[in-house]
């Protein structure tokens, strides 16, 4: 019985003993080894449950085995592990001095919490903790960092990385990095969630990525930067990345990632992974795969090619600029959207991409500028559904091409260069011109629906080509030819289903050359063409000229001729506007929809002279009634004076031209010779002659004025 009782006893004092947790501070009054007790205080060496505490001192700790403790402190010194492992199993509180190590010593970090406040860890650690923060350490060798707890972890940030580092949450809390100041990474960093919150890098200054940079995720997100941090830049040479293991659930999200040099980029992630890409500018051609992508404000300097492989809608902010060439390609169910919230602007040729199941969008909403070519699929949707505008600007040539598409808005502003359709396209809401051409085809039709409004068409910017309009209002076609605006206006059809379709040809019609009796003259220079594509519905027609080539000297005999059952016929005249300068005619005869110009159905009394004129000035004294006229008054109205003071319209041929109501004077003569009105000054090539008007010849080596004839 007494033995029993001793036995217990013993084994009291001694479960006791081992579970007691003593404090011991580092004095190094012997020597550096840590396995002497007189270096200690309490003169005894530090056991596994003991907790450390470690000054700067005479003689700084060396380790000469493996060590473990239950908590550590270091406030200044130098604790060096040599060969051996340092393993903590509670608390590390590295507030200032350093850990290092020989060839090959490490540092392990267990339990509730490792805090890096300052230490220089100049050996290899890994911590595996409750709780991890990093405020303001230096690692110069590589570092694994796992947070296993509950909590979030805020770390305020400003380390340094002077070797490979790993960051992992398997915890349920949150793992922030660099919550107020800037970390900086010399060499590579990998982050890795698997669950809880995720990790983020968060910084109020400038984060540095100076090796290559990859990430995994099974579950959480992965965020670097929010909407408060500043830029994160990679560095020249370095690649962003999906690590091996994945990126499979969760929200990979750039905010203010900037990727410095030209080294490509690509980043896959997949299942139901989400890639966000807020505020970002990368430098180098990209190839993003995602389930769902999203693009907000980001900025792509070279080739981006954007893969959609889920069934979950991206609907991406927009706000972005591609400047290189770039493709967007979906696939399953889903959509992908581009600009659901502002325009994007393409500078580079951009292709649309949606396969069979895939929904993709672009210029949903907002302003959306397109500088180069726009490539797209048959099951590419409907653009600008939420009133986005697809503007064409630039200064090059730009083509639409692909199958069918329907726009909501278009708007073509080109300083240099028009947009061809290779496409059949139709535009549901407004078409807008200001600079530049849309050139469209037979086989590429562009329709205008009946709520669509057309604004701004001018010679500098209309539709040279047919163009169709569906609807039962009256409509003005936008069309031209060349370098010349010539509308042609319908009044409303019957029906709101009923469509025409309209072209303009600044050229002389090779249709037909016979003219009915009624029809006197047709022009030699222009002409439209107006079908009824569908309905039944008649409509009145008015057509348009102007000096700008094919004009005209008088409107009083002025018709509108149409070709009607293989010849030429009188359609009259119901109204006039404008002048011979500008203007409109309209017909309401009953019209075959087919070709229509500009004609006459009596001559006038107006002449053109083709006359030689010597450009040789008389300077006999006694001939004072007539003058020369010398080649450079000829078609520049007052550029030049024959005697100081007098301009060309001081001329007695002049005047004499102009009581004889002479319009418009070839020089010099012959079968190539221009035509000048002379008048105004206006060039006029001889296919481009007014309509209707007769030709007389007056061939004179030095034409001189003899009372009212000119000799």
């Amino acid at each position: 019985m007494k033995k029993a009782l001793l036995l217990n006893f013993i084994f009291i004092l001694l479960s006791f003993y081992t579970s007691y947790s003593a404090q011991y501070s580092w004095l190094g009054s012997i020597n550096s080894y840590w396995n002497e007790p007189n270096n200690w205080n309490p003169r005894t060496v530090p056991t596994a449950n003991d907790t450390v505490t470690i000054s700067s001192s005479s003689n700084n700790p060396i380790l000469r085995a493996d060590v473990t403790i239950k908590k550590i402190i270091i406030n200044s010194g130098v604790l060096n592990v040599d060969i051996y492992t340092l393993t903590i199993t509670k608390t590390a509180k590295l507030n200032g001095g350093e850990i290092t190590k020989g060839t090959n010593g490490n540092l392990i970090l267990q339990g509730d919490s490792a805090v890096f406040a300052g230490t220089l860890i100049n050996t290899i650690v890994s911590a595996t903790c409750n709780n991890i923060l990093l405020n303001g350490s230096e690692f110069r060798h590589p570092a694994f960092l796992e947070l296993i707890g509950n909590n979030a972890c805020y770390s305020q940030g400003e380390n340094i990385f002077q070797s490979k580092v790993t960051f992992k949450n398997s915890g349920s809390g949150l793992f922030a990095l660099g919550y107020q100041l800037p970390n900086t990474f010399q060499d590579s960093a990998k982050f890795i969630a698997t669950s809880g919150e995720g990790i983020v890098l968060n910084t109020d200054g400038k984060t540095y990525f100076n090796g290559h940079v990859t990430v995994s995720c099974s579950a959480s997100n992965i965020f670097f930067g929010s909407e408060a941090s500043d830029s994160i830049l990679l560095a020249p040479g370095k690649k962003l990345s999906i690590a091996t293991d994945g990126f499979t659930s969760g929200t990979f999200f750039l905010r203010k990632f900037i990727q410095l040099g030209t080294t490509a980029q690509d980043i896959s992630l997949t299942s139901s992974a989400v890639f966000n890409c807020n505020n970002c500018i990368f430098n180098a051609p990209v190839h993003i795969t995602s389930p769902i992508v999203l693009l907000n404000s980001s900025i792509f300097n070279d080739s981006l090619l954007v893969l959609k492989t889920g069934n979950v809608s991206s609907l991406c902010y927009g706000g972005n600029l591609f400047n290189g060439y770039s493709q967007f390609r979906t696939q399953n169910d889903g959509e992908l959207r581009l600009a659901n919230s502002a325009g994007d602007s393409f500078k580079g040729t951009v292709k649309f991409i949606s396969d069979i199941g895939g929904t993709l969008r672009f210029a949903y909403t907002g302003t959306n500028y397109f500088y180069n070519n726009i490539e797209l699929t048959s099951e590419v949707k409907y653009s600008g559904s939420n009133n986005g505008i697809v503007i064409f600007t630039g200064q090059n040539n730009q083509t639409f091409f692909g199958n069918t598409y329907t726009f909501n808005k278009i708007k073509v502003d080109k300083l240099i260069g028009n947009v061809q359709f290779d496409s059949t396209v139709t535009i549901s809401d407004s078409l807008i011109f200001v600079r530049g051409n849309i050139i469209t085809s037979a086989s590429h039709l562009l329709t205008l629906k009946s709520t669509c409004k057309v604004a701004g068409a001018s010679n500098a910017s209309f539709v040279d080509g047919p163009v169709k309009k569906i609807g039962n209002t009256a409509f003005v076609f936008p069309i031209g030819n060349l370098i010349f605006y010539r509308p042609l206006e319908i009044t409303a059809p019957s029906t709101s289903t009923d469509a025409f379709t309209a072209q303009y040809f600044h050229q002389g019609q090779n249709i037909a050359n016979e003219l009915d009796s009624n029809l006197e003259s047709i022009s030699l220079c222009n002409y439209w063409s107006l079908n009824r594509s569908f309905g039944s519905s008649n409509v009145n027609i008015k057509l348009s000229w102007d000096t700008i080539g094919c004009g005209i000297m008088d409107t009083t005999n002025l018709i509108i001729a149409n070709f009607k059952n293989s010849i030429w016929k009188n359609a009259g005249s119901s109204a006039k506007s404008g002048n011979k300068y500008h203007g409109f005619i309209n017909t309401n005869a009953s019209v075959d929809y087919s070709y229509f110009t500009l004609g006459t159905k009596t001559s006038n009394n107006l002449m053109y002279v083709a006359a030689t004129i010597s450009p040789s000035y008389s300077s006999d004294p006694n001939i004072s009634h007539y003058r020369s006229i010398p080649d450079d008054f000829v078609g520049f109205n007052g550029s030049s004076t024959i005697i100081a003071g007098q301009t060309w319209a001081d001329l007695l041929p002049v005047q004499l031209m102009k009581n004889k109501a002479i319009s418009t004077l070839r020089f010099p003569a012959g079968t190539t010779g221009n035509y000048w009105d002379w008048r105004y000054g206006w060039y006029t090539p001889e296919k481009q002659l007014p309509v209707g008007l007769h030709y007389n010849s007056l061939i004179e080596t030095n034409p001189k004025i003899a009372g009212d004839n000119i000799e």
